[in-house]
C-alpha cells in the first residue's frame, strides 16, 4: 500500500498552521480516523491548542491527539511494530542498570582473568580501585559518588549511541567485545533482554494500521534514523511534516565562517593560493548570507535529509511587497507571496528578507532606512532586575505606540528563566503593574513549597545538622502543618537555640560520624558535647528541673539554662520528640543502608507523609504534593528491569533530583491572555508580534558544548550528525529572528555584580549587530549607534524623563523620585535626623509620681540615641552579622562574651570563670581555646593587680537593689542588699522614685571596669549618683568614690548631696524622651570645648571604612544620619552647649582640673 510523505515549508508558522488545519479537517476525512500531531514540547502544544480553539473556521476542533517529540517515536513504535516485546529504557533506567552492572564487575575483580582486568582497567583507574588488592571489596562514599556520576554520563552516551551511532554499533555487533563499553552495551541490550534502542527498533518489521495519520508540526530537526523511520512509515500511513524554513532558496551547501576557513585553508594547502579551483571555491563559499550560514547548521542538515528523501515538498513563503529584491529573476517567485504593506521597510523585515532570500550584499552598498526604526533594539542593563524594569517599560512604549499589540502578542525568553523569576514577579506582579504575565519552565524543585521542604528534609540526612539547616526545616510551613507547630513555636525554638549556643551535630559521636563521612581522617579536635543539640536540650531540661542558688559554690558540668519557663515544657517535649524522630527516621539515608528501589520509594513516601502536609485549602499545594508522590512512583518504575537490585540512598537521591529538575510547571497557568516568560529551549519557536530576549550576555547563550570524554562515537567519527547545544541555540536564535513579526528586543547584563567589570553581549548578538552595521544604516547613522541603548544604574535617573529622550520609564514612583532628586525644589537627601534639635519638656507634664529604673538612666548616659530608638520608638537595629545564625565554632572569643567574662572576673576566681564560659559554649575549641584562655588570664591578672592597688578583695563586692517595697536597708544574702527606692522630691508636690540595681559595690566605693577618661566616667555618672545616695544611709558604711579598675585612680564625690545632680540628669532623661540627644560619650568632650571642626571630623569618620574607635561602630548613630547631609556641627554645639555644660561642667572642673578629658 502506498501512502504519502508531504513536507510543507514556510517562513511563517501561521502559514504552516493553515496547512495543518486543512490536512486535519478536510471534508473527505473519515470521522473516526486517528490523527496524531507531534510537536517539540508543551509551549508549542499550548500554542496549537489555543490556535485551534480560537479559530473561527473550526467550530469543533476534536479527534486529534498531540504528542511531544520525546514520546512520539515510542508511541509510533508501539502502534506499528509487529513484535513489541522490547522497549526503549529511560535515562534513569539505563543509569541504574549501568551502576549495577559496573558494581557487579567490581565485586568480581578477584575472579577476573588478566584479559578481563586489562579491559576494565580504565574504569578501575577512574574509580581509583586497586584491582590487585586481596581485601574484600567495599565502596567508599567518594567512590560510590564517582560510580553514580559515571553511570549517569554513560547513560547519556548510550542513549546517544542508540539514536545516532549506527556505525559504531554495527562494528560492535560484528566482533567479540574488546573494550569495557562494548561489553557493557552488549550486556544491557542483549537480543533476549527487555531493552532495545531506537536505531534497532526503527528497523523492525512494521504492520499496517488503517485510519491513522501523523503530522509533525514545527519539528526543525530529526536524526537521520528518525527521519528514515518516518519516511518508511509513510509507506503505511499518510505522513505530513510542517517545517519552519529560514530560507526560500537552495541553501544546504552553504558553509559557516568556521567551515569556510577550514575548506579554504585545506585546498590552498593542496593546490596553492592562486589556483583557479581555489579561486572558484572562494567565490562559491562567499555567495551566502552570513547569518544563515553561521546560525543555520542544524537546519542545513535537516534540509539535506529532505533533499535526499522521496518526500513531496510544498513551499509557501511570505514577504512584504516593498522589500528590495536582489536577483529577482533567479528566484522561484511561485513559492513567495508578497503582501501589500503601506509602511516603509523596517530593519527587522530587511534582515528576515536577507536570510529568506540568502542575499549577500557583495557590492558593499548599505541599505539606508530613512525613518527612525525600533524594530531591533539592544539594551544594556546593570543588573537582572534592571533588565526586567527596562523590558517592562519598553513593552509599555510599544503598546502605547501600537494599540493593536496585546500582552498575549508578546513573548519574553531567557537562557534560564529561574534566574529572572523573582524579578519578573516583583516588577510585573506588583500592584501598580499594567501588564498581566505568566512564567513557563519553572523547575518544580525550585518553586514548589512541598518539594523544597522535602529536599530540606533529605538534605538534613547528609548534612551537619547545623542550626541553619534545622531552622529552615522547622520554619517550613508544610513541616509546621504536619507536626502541629506554629510560627510562635518556631520563634521560641529559635530563641532556645541561640541562648543555649547550639551549633551543629546531635551528639559528639554524631559529629565525629559527620566528619569521617566527609572524608576527614580524624574526628573533633576536642571531645566535647558543647554546641551539640543533645547538650543544648540537656541545658534546657536542667533549667526546668534545677533551682540553683544565686552564687553556687560548686558549678555543674552542664550549666542549666536560664531561658526556659515551666509553662514551655510542653513545647520543649514536642521539640525533643521531633528531633529524636528525625534522627531515627533519617538514619537509613546516611548509614549506607541498601534497599531495592521499591523499598526506598516506599520509605521516602512514608517520610513525606510523616513530616510534610500540603495546604488542603490550596489546590496548587495539593497538586504539587501529588506530583511529588508521582515522581517517587516513576523512580520506582525506573528499576522494573532490576527489581532485586539494591541501592544506597546516595544513588536514589541523585536520580530523584534529576527527575525533579526535569519536572516543570507554569506560574499563573490560567492567565492565557498575558505576556509569556519562558526559557530558550531548543526548537522552541512561537510566532509573536514582539519577542524579547533577556540575559543575552556572553557565556549565557549559546550554551557551552559539554562532550563527555566517554562518548566514543563522537571521538571516532562513527556517529551521524548530532547537534550540539551550540547548534541548537544558534538555530533557535535564527528562528526567533524570523518569528518576531514586528519587534525584536534584546537585553543583557552589562556589568558583573561582584567586581562591576564590563560583560560583553552573546556572540550571536555581536554577530547580528556586526551584520547590521555592515549592511544597514538608519538615517545614515550606524545601527549600533541607533539601536543600542546603555541604561543608567538607577531606574529613577533623570535621563528617562527628559523631553525627546530615547529611554523611557512609565513608573510614577520613579518619576517622583527623579523630581525629588533632580528637581529645582528637590529636598536634601533624607536622614532620620536632620539636625539634633532640642526641646525641653516640663517634667511635671511628662512624668508624675512614677519610678525610673537606673538601667534606663545608664542607657541614656551610654548611648542616648539607642535609648530613644529602643525605648521610645521601639526600633531595634541589628548588624548583618547579628542577623545571621552562627553554625560554626568561633576561632576567637566574641567581644560581648569577653566583656562579660571580664566583669565576672571582679567576683569570681579565674578557674571558675573559665569553667563557666566553657560550659556555656563561649570559648573556642582546641588550640584556639588555649590562646583565648591565656589572653583572658593575662587580662584577669592585670585586673586583679589593679584591685589590690585599690585595696579591694573579690569577697568585698556586692550588689544593691533599690526597691519601692523596702523602707529600711537589709541584707538578703552575702552578696546582695535591698535599699529603699531613692526619692526625688519636687517643689511642685510630686515625687519620682529611682529603682533598679547597682552591681560591683564595695565599702570603698562603686567599682567600674573602665578607664578614667571623661567619656567612660560619664557612662557611670547616673549609677554613681544613685550610689552616693545609698552611701548616706548609715546601715552600711560606704565611701563615696568611683573606683576605675583599669587605672589606679579614683574619683571622689565633690558634692555633699547628689540629689540636685540626679534631678539634673532626670531632666536630661526626659529631654532624651522627646529628642535624639547628641551627647554620646565620645562627642561630649568636643561639645564641651565647642570644637566644631573636631566634631565634624568625628561625624565623617563615622561613615569612613577605616576602623577607629567604638563610636565609629555605632550602628544606631550611623542609621539616623545621612553621610551626604550631616548635621551642622556648629549648630549642634550652639543648641546643645548649654545642656552639656549644665550636666558636665562640675564633673569636668572637679575631676579634670587639667582640662585633660583622657586623664
Amino acid at each position: 500500500m502506498s501512502e504519502t510523505f508531504d513536507i510543507f515549508f514556510s517562513n511563517q508558522l501561521e502559514i504552516l498552521y493553515q496547512n495543518l488545519k486543512i490536512a486535519l479537517f478536510r471534508k473527505d476525512v473519515q470521522p473516526f480516523k486517528r490523527r496524531l500531531i507531534v510537536v517539540y514540547g508543551p509551549a508549542m502544544k499550548n500554542w496549537l491548542t489555543i490556535k485551534m480553539a480560537t479559530d473561527p473556521d473550526l467550530r469543533v476542533a476534536a479527534g486529534y491527539e498531540i504528542l511531544h517529540l520525546n514520546d512520539a517515536f515510542e508511541k509510533l513504535l508501539s502502534i506499528f511494530q509487529v513484535h513489541s516485546n522490547q522497549y526503549i529504557p529511560s535515562r534513569t533506567e539505563l543509569s541504574l542498570a549501568i551502576e549495577q552492572a559496573i558494581f557487579r564487575k567490581l565485586t568480581s575483580i578477584p575472579f577476573l582473568d588478566e584479559v578481563e582486568k586489562e579491559k576494565w582497567t580504565p574504569i578501575f583507574d577512574y574509580l581509583k580501585i586497586d584491582e590487585g588488592s586481596n581485601k574484600s571489596f567495599s565502596l567508599t562514599r567518594k567512590t560510590e559518588r564517582r560510580l553514580i556520576g559515571l553511570s549517569d554520563q554513560l547513560a547519556n552516551c548510550f542513549k546517544e549511541y542508540g539514536r545516532t551511532a549506527s556505525k559504531l554499533l554495527i562494528e560492535w555487533e560484528k566482533q567479540p567485545s574488546r573494550i569495557w563499553q562494548e561489553e557493557l552495551w552488549k550486556e544491557l541490550f542483549d537480543n533476549n533482554g527487555p531493552w532495545t534502542y531506537f536505531i534497532k527498533a526503527f528497523e523492525q518489521p512494521l504492520k499496517h494500521i488503517p485510519n491513522i495519520e501523523a503530522h509533525f508540526f514545527s519539528i526543525s530537526y530529526l536524526t537521520k534514523h528518525e527521519f528514515q523511520f518516518i519516511e518508511r512509515l509513510s509507506g503505511l500511513i499518510p505522513i505530513k511534516s510542517y517545517l519552519l524554513s529560514p530560507c526560500a532558496v537552495f541553501w544546504s551547501d552553504i558553509k559557516s565562517d568556521k567551515e569556510k576557513m577550514y575548506f579554504e585553508k585545506r585546498w590552498q594547502k593542496r593546490l596553492g593560493n592562486e589556483s583557479s579551483q581555489v579561486l572558484e571555491l572562494e567565490e562559491f563559499l562567499r555567495d551566502r548570507n552570513v547569518l544563515l550560514a553561521n546560525f543555520g547548521r542544524l537546519g542545513r542538515e535537516m534540509a539535506c535529509q529532505v533533499e535526499e528523501s522521496s518526500a513531496q515538498t510544498h513551499a509557501n513563503y511570505k514577504l512584504p511587497k516593498h522589500i528590495d529584491l536582489i536577483n529577482q529573476d533567479e528566484l522561484c517567485m511561485d513559492d513567495i507571496e508578497f503582501e501589500e504593506n503601506s509602511n516603509p521597510q523596517t530593519l527587522l523585515q530587511g534582515v528576515q528578507s536577507d536570510i529568506l532570500l540568502m542575499r549577500t550584499h557583495h557590492d558593499g552598498n548599505k541599505i539606508n532606512l530613512d525613518s527612525q526604526d525600533s524594530t531591533i533594539q539592544l539594551h544594556v542593563a546593570s543588573s537582572k532586575r534592571r533588565e526586567i524594569e527596562i523590558i517592562y517599560n519598553n513593552i509599555l512604549e510599544l503598546m502605547d505606540k501600537n494599540p493593536s499589540i496585546c500582552p498575549c502578542d508578546i513573548i519574553v525568553m531567557t537562557p534560564q528563566i529561574s534566574e529572572y523569576s523573582p524579578y519578573i514577579q516583583s516588577v510585573f506582579g506588583c500592584k501598580k503593574s499594567k501588564l498581566n504575565f505568566q512564567i513557563l519552565d519553572l523547575q518544580l524543585s525550585l518553586q514548589s513549597e512541598i518539594v523544597q521542604g522535602f529536599l530540606q528534609l533529605l538534605n538534613l540526612s547528609d548534612g551537619r545538622w547545623n542550626i541553619v539547616e534545622m531552622l529552615q526545616l522547622f520554619e517550613h510551613s508544610s513541616f509546621q502543618r504536619r507536626l502541629k507547630l506554629t510560627q510562635i513555636d518556631y520563634v521560641q525554638i529559635q530563641k532556645w537555640i541561640e541562648e543555649t549556643r547550639i551549633l551543629w551535630g546531635d551528639t559528639n559521636q554524631h559529629r565525629n560520624e559527620i566528619l569521617q563521612r566527609s572524608h576527614c581522617k580524624q574526628g573533633m579536635v576536642e571531645e566535647t558535647q558543647i554546641g551539640t543539640w543533645d547538650y543544648g536540650i540537656t541545658r534546657l531540661l536542667l533549667g526546668l528541673t534545677t533551682i540553683l542558688p544565686q552564687n553556687p559554690k560548686e558549678l555543674m558540668d552542664i550549666v542549666p539554662s536560664k531561658y526556659i519557663e515551666f509553662s514551655q515544657s510542653e513545647l520543649l517535649g514536642k521539640w525533643i520528640r521531633i528531633l529524636h524522630s528525625l534522627r531515627d527516621d533519617l538514619s537509613p539515608l546516611h548509614d549506607r543502608t541498601l534497599m531495592t528501589m521499591e523499598e526506598w520509594c516506599d520509605y521516602l513516601n512514608c517520610l513525606l507523609e510523616s513530616y510534610l502536609q500540603p495546604n488542603f485549602e490550596d489546590s496548587q499545594s495539593i497538586e504539587e504534593y501529588e506530583s511529588l508522590k508521582g515522581q517517587l512512583e516513576n523512580l520506582k518504575n525506573a528499576a522494573r528491569s532490576i527489581e532485586e537490585a539494591k541501592f544506597s540512598f546516595i544513588s536514589v537521591k541523585k536520580h530523584l533530583l534529576s527527575q525533579l529538575e526535569q519536572n516543570n510547571y507554569t506560574y499563573r497557568e490560567n492567565h492565557l491572555q498575558s505576556i509569556r516568560f519562558c526559557s530558550m529551549l531548543p526548537l522552541r519557536t512561537i510566532p509573536s508580534k514582539v519577542i524579547a530576549l533577556i540575559g543575552m550576555q556572553e557565556e549565557a547563550f549559546p550554551r557551552i558544548n559539554t562532550i563527555s570524554p566517554f562518548n566514543l562515537a563522537s571521538k571516532d567519527g562513527k556517529s551521524d550528525y548530532s547537534p550540539t547545544s551550540t547548534d541548537f541555540d544558534r538555530y533557535l536564535f535564527l528562528e526567533l529572528l524570523h518569528s518576531a513579526q514586528e519587534h525584536l528586543l534584546i537585553s543583557y547584563q552589562g556589568y558583573n555584580n561582584l567586581d562591576a567589570k564590563e560583560i560583553k553581549p552573546s556572540i550571536v548578538v555581536e554577530e547580528l549587530f556586526s551584520y547590521l552595521d555592515n549592511h544597514y544604516s538608519i538615517q545614515h547613522e550606524s545601527i549600533s549607534k541607533s539601536c543600542i541603548f546603555t541604561h543608567p544604574f538607577d531606574s529613577f535617573d533623570q535621563i528617562y524623563f527628559k523631553t525627546n529622550s530615547l529611554l523611557k520609564n512609565y513608573s510614577t514612583e520613579d518619576f517622583k523620585a527623579a523630581q525629588a532628586i533632580y528637581g529645582t525644589d528637590s529636598l536634601p537627601p533624607h536622614s532620620f535626623v536632620g539636625d539634633f534639635q532640642i526641646s525641653s519638656p516640663q517634667i511635671k507634664t511628662a512624668i508624675s509620681n512614677c519610678s525610673i529604673d537606673i538601667k534606663y538612666l545608664t542607657a541614656v548616659a551610654r548611648n542616648p540615641i539607642k535609648f530613644h530608638l529602643n525605648k521610645i520608638l521601639e526600633i531595634y537595629l541589628q548588624n548583618s552579622e547579628d542577623r545571621q545564625f552562627k553554625s560554626e565554632e568561633d576561632l576567637v572569643l566574641d567581644a560581648l562574651d569577653k566583656s562579660n567574662i571580664k566583669k565576672s572576673a571582679l567576683k569570681e576566681s579565674f578557674e571558675r570563670i573559665i569553667f563557666q564560659a566553657e560550659k556555656e559554649g563561649k570559648l573556642p575549641l582546641g588550640m584556639f581555646k588555649e590562646i583565648a584562655t591565656n589572653k583572658i588570664k593575662s587580662e584577669y591578672d592585670v585586673l586583679q593587680t589593679q584591685l589590690k592597688k585599690h585595696g579591694i578583695r573579690t569577697e568585698d563586692l556586692f550588689d544593691i537593689e533599690f526597691s519601692e517595697s523596702c523602707s529600711d536597708p537589709y541584707q538578703i544574702s552575702e552578696k546582695r542588699w535591698i535599699y529603699p527606692a531613692i526619692p526625688i522630691s519636687y517643689s511642685e508636690g510630686y515625687n519620682i522614685n529611682i529603682v533598679g540595681e547597682l552591681k560591683n559595690v564595695t565599702p570603698k566605693g562603686l567599682l567600674s571596669v573602665s578607664s578614667a577618661s571623661l567619656s567612660d566616667v560619664w557612662k557611670m555618672w547616673p549609677q554613681f549618683l544613685a550610689f552616693s545616695q545609698a552611701a548616706k544611709n548609715p546601715s552600711k558604711p560606704l565611701e563615696r568614690q568611683l573606683i576605675l579598675a583599669n587605672t589606679s585612680k579614683v574619683k571622689k564625690a565633690f558634692f555633699a548631696d547628689s540629689e540636685p545632680y540626679l534631678k539634673q540628669f532626670i531632666d536630661y532623661y526626659m529631654v532624651c524622651h522627646h529628642n535624639f540627644s547628641p551627647l554620646i560619650p565620645e562627642w561630649i568632650p568636643l561639645i564641651l570645648k565647642e570644637n566644631h571642626k573636631g566634631l565634624e571630623e568625628k561625624m565623617r569618620q563615622l561613615f569612613s571604612n577605616t576602623n577607629f574607635g567604638s563610636d565609629y561602630k555605632n550602628l544606631d548613630l550611623s542609621w539616623i544620619l545621612n553621610s551626604s547631609s550631616l548635621p551642622s556641627a556648629e549648630k549642634l554645639v550652639q543648641d546643645w552647649s548649654e545642656q552639656t555644660k549644665l550636666l558636665l561642667t562640675d564633673i569636668n572642673s572637679n575631676w579634670y582640673p587639667s582640662k585633660d578629658e583622657n586623664d
